[in-house]
């Protein structure tokens, strides 16, 4: 048998800080799962809520949260990817291709898709793979100060256990503790 006074294991290379009590504690920083931030759940964009009518065309206001917004670089971008894999945003999103609605949701990969930005006065032609409309949402909340964007975006989310401590709220290095 192997003993260490150093809160590490000699083999994996594994390392706790000193054991102390707050590091058992989903309320301290020291001791809370970094990916949910001690609640053991995370929050996560579902597709369904994303299109909640899904006999609605893209043109038609499918994608919920661009419905009431007139945002023309969002409907460009999705025109181009649209366009790209020869779909039509007037078709309804239930009729769309598996992959296609894959493809919104999650993005192109690494396959480059040709997007036309800026305005009348200044247009650019750009090759990129597409990030998909999770990934932007994602993005787009990270980047936000706004409390108003968390909230009325939360009712596209659902939660799930955290895929990091199983729910258990604390630090992978916490629960080694036995």
């Amino acid at each position: 048998l192997i003993f260490s006074e150093r809160y590490s294991c000699p083999i994996s290379g594994f390392q706790l800080q000193e054991i102390e009590p707050r590091i058992f504690s989903f309320n301290s920083p020291f001791g809370a799962c970094p990916s949910c931030e001690g609640i053991g759940k995370e929050s996560y964009f579902e597709p369904d809520l994303i299109v909640p009518d899904d006999r609605l065309s893209i043109n038609d206001g499918a994608i919920a949260p661009w419905r009431r917004q007139t945002s023309r670089s969002f409907i460009e971008t999705i025109k181009s990817v649209l366009k790209h894999y020869k779909c039509d945003i007037y078709t309804p999103f239930r009729d769309l291709p598996e992959k296609m609605k894959n493809i919104l949701f999650y993005g192109s990969g690494q396959e480059n898709i040709n997007f036309v930005i800026g305005d009348a006065s200044s247009r650019e032609k750009v090759s990129q793979p597409f990030a998909g409309i999770i990934e932007s949402m994602k993005q787009k909340l990270n980047n936000s100060e706004g409390i108003w964007l968390k909230e009325e975006w939360s009712k596209y989310q659902s939660q799930q256990i955290c895929q990091t401590c199983q729910g258990s709220r604390l630090k992978k290095e916490s629960l080694c503790v036995k």
